[in-house]
């Protein structure tokens, strides 16, 4: 149940992990960990509704909203990852190469320094955002605000799930998820665009713009 997930949000799984002596070992299995945990949030936020829906929310309200900050900071490990990832691909792509081929190993790349991660982290956080309780979607905006990321960079990282998903054909089960990331990214960018018409007549000097990894940076 969600209390046997939730003690493992944002959480070393240290027990799991004592019997795994290289650090390299240790980390792998770490980030396979926070993949799979976040997955089954993911996975949760997709398909409960009604009083289940109103008990997965709750999980993220308790202690002082702390599971919100732990899911933002998973988050941002990850995206720092796969920033840092790109940065060294963007180095060694200055020796040529065949750009298709280029273009598969940089997706791989990044999806092994935990793209799917973001990606995933970034879903269960718009769930909370448009979840339709005041007090959880500021207190995730302004958790993601002070990691410096914007409403823009989240809805980059879900467009790229989004995308990677294919297209939703009718009939095709394999598409479920596609369709309520459909849904989701349609209900936050109408949250998003209500929020830039209600900030912009205080002009654009405090405004957060997408960086060109998707996160957020401050101008």
């Amino acid at each position: 149940g969600l209390g046997a997930l939730f003690p493992y949000v944002g959480r070393a799984a240290s027990l799991p992990l004592a019997h795994l002596k290289s650090r390299a070992e240790r980390e792998t299995a770490q980030r396979e960990d926070d993949e799979h945990i976040i997955s089954l949030l993911a996975s949760l936020c997709h398909e409960l509704d009604g009083r289940y829906r109103q008990r997965l929310l709750g999980k993220f309200v308790e202690g002082g909203h702390d599971k919100v900050a732990a899911l933002v900071a998973t988050r941002q490990a990850y995206a720092a990852r796969v920033a840092a990832f790109e940065a060294r691909a963007r180095v060694e792509a200055d020796g040529g190469g065949d750009d298709d081929d280029d273009d598969g190993e940089l997706f791989l790349g990044r999806l092994e320094a935990g793209l799917l991660t973001v990606q995933l982290a970034t879903t269960v956080l718009a769930y909370l955002i448009v979840s339709g309780d005041p007090s959880l979607s500021r207190t995730t905006l302004l958790l993601l605000h002070e990691a410096g990321v914007g409403v823009d960079g989240v809805a980059a990282s879900l467009r790229e799930l989004r995308e990677s998903m294919g297209e939703a054909q009718v009939g095709v089960a394999v598409t479920n998820n596609r369709l309520k990331m459909d849904a989701l990214c349609a209900r936050f960018e109408q949250l998003s665009a209500r929020l830039v018409r209600r900030q912009a007549p205080s002009g654009a000097g405090g405004a957060t713009v997408a960086g060109p990894t998707g996160e957020g940076e401050h101008q």
